[in-house]
């Protein structure tokens, strides 16, 4: 049993391109993300197919001998989108941020952000949180102006809440624990 080391070479380079896809999508803007993932990374993972089938017609004598088998096998196999998509669904999180929002709370220029947090595989909510950002730092982009605030929820995957943190100006001042 030995490995071709065109046939490793070609495995490592295609893992070496599928980083760079990833690097882009994951350095873009969302709408880049979105044309990497329909477009360019279905696009390469043909062209990669097309290409290997070529290259195994040519060096089907050596590359499917026996004693060849099970390592090019090995090898096409890792050539196929299967294991970055299993390396994707293992190291999903548990919860994602779903969504930020912004508005101005009041006449004197407080900020209110809340962010939803939600559970991946259901899509149910798993945290509210809220900050305000004093009228003094309005003009400033920078989030860390912004002071934990509000009513903060967490919820289990039920959707029952578990507790709730209250704070006042990035002062924790009660958590309330519901169900533990």
């Amino acid at each position: 049993m030995k490995f071709d080391l065109k046939l490793v070479g070609l495995t490592l380079l295609y893992y070496l391109i599928n980083s760079v896809i990833i690097w882009m999508m994951i350095s873009g803007n969302g709408n880049t993300s979105i044309v990497y993932m329909l477009i360019v990374f279905p696009l390469f993972w043909l062209i990669y197919a097309v290409i290997l089938i070529v290259l195994s017609s040519i060096y089907k004598g050596l590359w499917f001998k026996k004693s060849n088998l099970i390592p090019t096998i090995l090898m096409l196999f890792l050539c196929t989108p299967t294991i970055l998509i299993l390396v994707h669904n293992v190291n999903q999180p548990e919860i994602n941020r779903s969504s930020s929002n912004y508005s101005v709370l009041r006449e004197d220029g407080t900020v209110l952000k809340s962010e939803e947090w939600t559970y991946t595989e259901s899509g149910d909510v798993a945290i509210l949180k809220y900050w305000i950002k004093p009228k003094e730092a309005f003009d400033k982009q920078d989030d860390s102006f912004y002071l934990k605030d509000s009513v903060w929820c967490y919820f289990d995957k039920r959707g029952d809440t578990l507790k709730k943190e209250i704070y006042n100006e990035d002062k924790l001042m009660q958590t309330i624990l519901l169900k533990e």
